[in-house]
């Protein structure tokens, strides 16, 4: 008897919600109707979050820096978090810039 009840259980929690779900007509949540729409959101997305944390990186590693007391494997780290924080923060800010670029050129 006790080795039925986890299977009963976890059939239960996965077959009444899908039943749920296939009953209940969701709204888009992105409100984007064609596939280049939603690569354009997916992309402003992940511009935005990546402006959002490059300065929040900087300051971690302006901490770590600072925090270091002069050990060189805390600076060696704070100086590649800061290198590789603004490597990346050109390379997303390149690529918004290619893209709006290669839009332009091609008239979209």
């Amino acid at each position: 008897m006790k080795r039925l009840i986890f299977p009963v259980l976890i059939l239960a929690a996965t077959v009444l919600p899908i039943s749920y779900v296939s009953a209940v007509d969701f709204p888009n949540p992105l409100n984007v109707g064609s596939f280049e729409a939603l690569l354009e959101a997916v992309m402003n997305f992940i511009f935005w979050v990546g402006i959002t944390l490059a300065p929040l990186m900087l300051i971690v590693a302006g901490l770590m820096y600072v925090t270091s007391a002069g050990s060189p494997t805390g600076v060696t780290k704070a100086k590649n978090l800061m290198l590789w924080t603004l490597v990346g923060l050109a390379v997303l800010i390149a690529a918004k810039g290619l893209v709006s670029v290669i839009r332009s050129i091609l008239g979209f």
